[in-house]
């Protein structure tokens, strides 16, 4: 049986659920279809995807997006040959967070998956040289408003690192994960109530993992990690909880919106 989550937790789950669904299901279909026909229906997957993954993460129903953003021509794919968006399309999203009436919350998490898939956001996550372990990034970016000296936005970035895995702190066991949350831009880390929901759909089995302090970046940003026993197979997890941090000028709170991750533990 599922945990008990919260309501942004369960719609982030369900926008999971919905993209693996649609993968799959694509997948399936693929070998029945035309290379114009599979096209197309990449096409109407993806901005589905798109569109529900910022409205179910923010929480909140997206305004109507413009036909630019919605439609195109026959030929039009909104995502290169690695699957992608192309620069046409992060240039109509950030056109369309910046002249668009919407809450903020929802305009900080568009231009956080923007600057995401830019490659804007400088990572400042310390990782060890040499072999690193093989990690799964959340789906999207998330987002805290008046996170940053209680002014500005942060990006949180999450991993899921299935064992065994000494890093990140405290490490994964064999048929556990591991999983890292980083608040970027923000001062040290001074409480957390970030948790990780997670669901195996070999085994049935789910729980909670709390993620804490473990000295990774301890002059900041403030960086949480912790582990959970998902077992092999695999495994659903939803990111979510809010973050206190110290800063220079003012100490802040963060409450970032829910992420989510798919990805196998063997």
């Amino acid at each position: 049986m599922l945990p008990a989550l919260s309501r942004r937790a369960r719609r982030a789950l369900v926008g999971a659920l919905t993209a693996i669904t649609l993968t799959v299901s694509g997948a399936t279909a693929a070998s029945a279809e035309t290379p114009q026909e599979l096209a197309k229906k990449k096409e109407e997957e993806t901005k589905i995807a798109l569109t529900a993954a910022m409205a179910i993460g923010a929480g909140n129903p997206l305004p109507a997006m413009p036909i630019s953003l919605m439609a195109g021509p026959k030929d039009f794919m909104p995502v290169d040959n690695l699957g992608r968006p192309k620069k046409e399309i992060l240039d109509q999203a950030r056109n369309f967070a910046n002249s668009t009436p919407m809450p903020d919350q929802i305009r900080g998490a568009i231009l956080a998956g923007i600057m995401f898939w830019e490659g804007g956001g400088k990572s400042e996550i310390k990782l060890p040289e040499g072999a690193a372990p093989r990690f799964k990034q959340f789906y999207w970016p998330s987002i805290a408003s008046k996170c940053i000296n209680a002014q500005s936005d942060a990006i949180g970035s999450g991993i899921a690192v299935p064992g065994p895995t000494v890093i990140p702190v405290p490490g994964a066991k064999e048929g556990e994960t591991a999983f890292l949350f980083t608040a970027l831009g923000t001062g040290k880390l001074n409480k957390t109530d970030m948790k990780v929901y997670w669901f195996n759909l070999n085994t049935f089995k789910s729980g909670v993992a709390p993620l804490g302090g473990n000295g990774i970046n301890p002059e900041g940003p403030a960086t949480v990690s912790g582990n959970a026993p998902t077992g092999k197979g695999n495994v659903i997890a939803v990111m979510d909880g809010s973050i206190d941090t110290i800063e220079k000028e003012s100490n802040a709170h963060c409450s970032f919106i829910p992420t989510a991750a798919f990805f196998e533990v063997n």
